[in-house]
């Protein structure tokens, strides 16, 4: 995140939250980010920068090492959810 943070021009987000899942098992955390983006063609851009710069590919792999090592096997899934703007309120 902080070199997210200190070289914004290289990611097209226009923000990322992070969430934690209020639950009774104090034993496992839940969590879930949201990155927004301006439209698909800010989502498509940032998915070809992921594949295509060496150094934020190299970043990626260290931390999803890392990432591994702290979730419950085959528990991660990524999504990509579209928003409807004509459903909201």
């Amino acid at each position: 995140m902080d070199y997210q943070r200190t070289n914004r021009d290289r990611f097209c987000y226009l923000r990322s939250r992070f969430f934690v899942l209020d639950a009774k098992d104090p034993t496992v955390e839940t969590w879930m980010y949201i990155d927004d983006y301006e439209d698909q063609e800010a989502f498509n851009r940032m998915m070809e920068t992921w594949e295509s710069d060496v150094e934020i590919a190299k970043l990626k792999a260290k931390f999803m090492k890392e990432f591994k090592s702290l979730r419950v096997p085959d528990s991660f899934k990524e999504e990509v959810w579209i928003e409807k703007p004509e459903l909201g309120v």
